[in-house]
Order: C-alpha cells, then structure tokens, then sequence
C-alpha cells in the first residue's frame, strides 16, 4: 500500500469513527459535561505571577485531574544506563538528555556510544524518546541549554532582556553563529524553527509548549527578527511565564535552518503538499546548529563529528562520537562486553541482569486469550550473551518522569453510569494495582511507588518544591504525598468497600458479581508487557478481565489517538522543571490528553446496575 492510500484510508477511518462517536452521543444518551474549571485553573496558574498562589491553582488542578480517576500514576522514572570506567564527561539534564560535547577516554580514542531503541528522526521538533532527544540536543541548538552542574546556560543567545511586566522577551543572539555547512545562522532561523513546531503539518507532539506564546489575528506566532542584523529576536507572551528560558532549552525549540527543510528531495510531492517534514534529515550533510554534525551514517550506525561552526565549539572535548541504535539488547550488550561501546544507554536492571546471567530470550509470551496484537511477544533477538558488568559501571539517575495509566473517559465500561459512580469505580481499580511488586520485582531500577502525577524532583515554581505538605496544602494522603497510601492491602481495602458501596458486590465476597473487560493498551516491549500482566493478574482477582493489545511505537501512537483503549500505559516527561508541564497536557484541547476529559461523560442513569 502506496502512502497516498494509506493517508486516505487513515482519514476515511478516522471521518467514520467520529461519525460513529457522533451518533453516540445522539442516540445513545451520552450528554456533555464541561471540563471548563480546569481549563481555567491551568489559565489562571499560567498568568498568576504570585508565586503561592501559582502553586494553590496547581494544587486545585491536580486535585481534580486525580479526583476523575481517569489517571493512575504507577512509579517514578529513573534513567539506567552503562558507562565504562574508561568513559568520564557525559552528562544529563535532569529528563535523562545525554550530552557527549564533555565526554574524554583516559586512552584518547573517540567515544563510542549505543542506546536500545529504534530512532525514528534525527528532527529536534518530532524527537521523543531519550534516545531522540539526547541525538537533538547533540545536533542542533537553541537559545539556551544546560552545562555539566545542569545550570540553565545561554547558547545561541549572548543577552536576554525582559519587560517589567514579564511579556516582552528580547534575545540578542552572538554575532557571527553560522551553521554546520559554514551558512549564516540568524533570529530569523530561530523564529521560523518556532513557527515550524507549532504548524499542524509538522506534527510535532511539543506543539503545545508554545502556547504560551501570543498570537495575532491570524494565529501567527508574535516571534519577530529585526531585519537589519539577523541577531535580535523578540517574542512577546501570551501572559507572564517564569520558566519561558528553560522552554527555550527543550530540544524541540531547537533552530532548524529553513531552506534545508523545505527544499528537501520528498519534502513535498507532485502536487506541492507536504509528504515528508523530516525528508531534510535524510539528506547527506543535513545543516546543524549544534555540537556535532552527522559525518556518516549506514542503517542504525552513524557517526558523529565536531561542529566546528558551533557557539561554544571551544567547549566540545569529544571530536568525535559514534552511535549505534537497536532494539537488539543482546547484541548491544554484546558490543558492550568486548570493549566496542564505552556507553549503553536507556536499558534497565532486568536487561543488564539478563545480559550478565545468560542472556536468552528477552521477551515473554502473553496468554493468547487475553492478549491482541503481534502472534510474537518476544521484543529481542534473545541470542545467547555471557557479559561482565562491575558496578562502577552501572548508573542510575532520578528523572522528571512518572509511568502512568490513563483510562478513557467516554470507554463503554461507563455506560449507564453516573459520572460519580464511574469516578468510583476507575478509583477502585487504580487502587487494586500492586505498585510495590511492580517497582520490586519487575522494574527494578531503584523506582518510587508514585502517590501522584508531579515527580518529587520538580520545583513549584515559588522557591521550594511541589510535592510536599505546607502551610498552604496537605495532600488527601499526608504521609505518602500523595492522593492514596503506599500500602497496597490499605489500598486493596478501599477499592473492596468502593465496590460494596457500588452495589457492585452484594455477596461480599471481593469480587464484581458482573464481569467487567477492559482493554489495556501498551507499546510493545518487555517491560511493558510484564507491567501489564501485573496488573492483568491483581484487575483477575476483582472479576475484571484486562485484555492486553501491543503495539510498536508509531502503531500505538495512532492507537492511543483514537481512544482505541480503555486503559493505555505512558509516561509523562516534564519539558521544564514546574508543575505546569506535567498539568497542562489535561486541559480540554490539549494533544496529549489521552483520557479524552472535557469531551463527553456517560448522563446520570437510575438504572445504571
């Protein structure tokens, strides 16, 4: 199937589909219900420029975001990763970005490096994974980024000047920067980077992160460059915004030169549409504007060489670095093992453990019954691997990222019910789900049970930190901080008497008297299999049957776009340290909000049981 057809078929089923969620809502007594208070709690943190009062409404907003049920936090992320003791220099930003400009070996040869996964752009606007980010942030540069401490840093820009009223944002870029091909770099290639990730056609799912940047009548971002020198740029906000300059050091706002991107071979097709927004990257020599440039490449092996036109060329010790990406662990552990990789990146304890024992087969069959997807559950080749890993070599970071679950909010599970009862009955599941064996014995990376959506590392934009009881909030939970307890029988507990409460188990007896199936959507891997088998079994114990569908990355991103789900596992990442980033993706017409909140709810029914 050509991509045209595809295109089609995509958008003809995705015209039938809201016909038929259309028709629902006539003919099926699905009544609308505003999710407007929250969007204006996210409003009015964003334009609150009093600190304790910023974090009141973020509080308030996470309350009701948790009150709906509809999300369940799982753990907290942390970012496993080999280093060999011959490697010293890379460092990460606080999201698990890894940077190599800083990397030396004690014997002076170039850096190799790997991370498990597939790379599906080199694009800083389409990057997602840590993978995708790390190679960005190593490419192409923005306005700011962070030094080895992880302190904010300008790159591209020499000075920034702000208006009293915290609106108006003048950056006067270096004099002089160029791009990787020896081509002028100017405000002009920030400004149309910027207006690049927000158009719909590029398809960027950071888009959102621009928002708070004002637009004109015609929805034209309010970026400007002064025409004279190409070095000052001035932006002017929607509403003041205290972490504007940790935006600018996010990889997707990253310059990008226009005439590389747009007069790419595939960019447009016959008729001058676009069909490729990341043909540019596919092209030899593709212009960067960062530490490295692209010197070779063959299938997932390229090589990365200084950029010697970069802003802070002089800071780049490692002249040379070499990636390899797979979704082979064996084989990377392998490379690892004889001393051909003096990096691994985005593995976990149970990948190393099962490298150093024996290796084998990485992936586990799911039980045919219950899971949909791909016949072949293994993710790995599995090919036999005997490695030697000292501890020295192991490293564990704390990230600003949480695993969670979101349930669909308009799933057929709820039909008939009360929009209190199906509140209800999503809290009674997300209270039955052992988080401790999950994070003990199957992710094992040193996580925390997470109690709430913000990660405990993220700040609250007044001083201090979000997650924490103080004079001005308590949360419902007060010694786990969290919106339930850490202990899971405590947990299992409340969701039995939910249930009692229900009417959904008049025998006593702990379990549904209906039962209840559910489709569980994950990407396919080991890990989330595993995770979600966990879950499959403890949702068994309560009547609820889970039926697991997998999927790889770009199939499930599709997946989970349409609502083809009632549970989907994700993580959320922060974009900039504040609570903001991980509440605003919620709000009615955000793109990452996967629960569909602020769309439609099941109408009150009498004879909901």
């Amino acid at each position: 199937m050509n991509s045209s057809i595809r295109i089609i078929a995509f958008l003809t089923a995705a015209s039938i589909l809201l016909l038929c969620l259309s028709g629902c809502s006539d003919s099926a007594g699905i009544a609308s219900v505003s999710w407007e208070d929250y969007d204006e709690l996210i409003l009015k943190a964003r334009e609150e420029t009093d600190g304790a009062s910023r974090e009141e409404y973020l509080h308030e907003a996470e309350d009701m975001l948790m009150d709906t049920g509809c999300i369940s936090p799982l753990y907290y992320c942390r970012d496993v990763y080999l280093m060999s003791d011959g490697l010293a220099g890379v460092y990460s930003s606080y999201i698990g970005v890894k940077y190599f400009s800083k990397a030396e070996k004690t014997d002076g040869s170039a850096v190799s490096a790997a991370f498990y996964g597939e790379i599906s752009s080199f694009d800083p606007a389409l990057a997602e994974s840590v993978a995708e980010l790390s190679l960005a942030a190593n490419l192409f540069a923005g306005l700011y980024g962070y030094d080895e401490s992880g302190a904010l840093v300008p790159i591209l820009a020499e000075s920034t000047e702000i208006s009293e009223d915290g609106l108006i944002y003048t950056f006067t870029l270096a004099e002089g920067l160029m791009w990787s091909d020896g081509t002028s770099l100017g405000a002009s290639d920030v400004a149309y980077s910027w207006r690049r990730l927000v158009d719909s056609d590029t398809g960027s799912g950071y888009a959102y992160l621009l928002d708070v940047i004002a637009r004109d009548d015609d929805g034209n971002l309010a970026v400007s460059a002064d025409d004279e020198t190409d070095t000052v740029l001035t932006v002017t906000l929607e509403y003041p915004c205290d972490y504007f300059l940790e935006l600018c050091a996010f990889p997707a706002l990253y310059a990008v030169k226009h005439s590389a991107v747009e007069y790419a071979d595939g960019y447009t097709d016959y008729y001058g549409n676009i069909a490729d927004v990341d043909a540019w990257t596919s092209m030899s020599g593709f212009p960067t504007s960062g530490a490295y440039k692209v010197s070779s490449s063959t299938g997932s092996v390229f090589t990365l060489a200084k950029n010697d036109n970069y802003a802070r060329a002089e800071d780049v010790t490692a002249t040379s670095v070499s990636f390899i990406l797979s979704d082979d662990s064996s084989y990377l552990f392998s490379l690892y093992a004889e001393g051909s990789l003096d990096f691994l990146g985005s593995v976990t304890y149970e990948l190393i453990a099962e490298a150093t024992e024996s290796g084998g087969n990485n992936g586990e069959e799911t039980s045919e019954d219950t899971t949909e997807g791909d016949e072949d559950s293994d993710v790995t080749s599995g090919s036999d691997v005997s490695v030697s890993i000292s501890e020295s070599e192991i490293y564990s970071d704390e990230t600003a990222s949480v695993y969670f679950l979101a349930f669909n909010f308009n799933g057929d599970t709820y039909y008939g019910m009360t929009e209190e009862d199906a509140k209800l009955l999503r809290r009674a599941i997300l209270l039955y789900i052992d988080r401790e064996l999950i994070v003990d014995e199957i992710t094992g990376n040193g996580e925390n049970v997470a109690t709430s959506l913000i990660p405990s590392a993220i700040s609250d934009g007044n001083g201090g930190i979000y997650k924490k009881n103080d004079e001005s909030y308590t949360y419902t939970y007060s010694g786990a901080l969290g919106y339930y307890d850490t202990d899971t029988e405590k947990n299992r507990e409340e969701a039995r008497e939910i249930i009692s409460s229900l009417g959904l188990d008049e025998d006593g007896d702990g379990v549904l008297d209906t039962t209840i199936t559910l489709t569980y959507l994950t990407v396919k891997s080991t890990l989330n299999i595993k995770i979600a088998q966990s879950i499959q079994q403890d949702l068994a114990e309560l009547g609820i049957i889970v039926r697991i569908s997998t999927a790889e990355e770009n199939v499930f991103e599709f997946e989970q776009s349409i609502f083809n789900y009632d549970i989907v596992a994700s993580t959320a990442t922060a974009c900039y340290d504040d609570a903001m980033t991980f509440l605003e993706r919620w709000i009615t017409d955000a793109a990452l909000n996967y629960t569909g909140l602020g769309s439609e709810v099941v109408e009150d029914d009498a004879n909901a049981y």
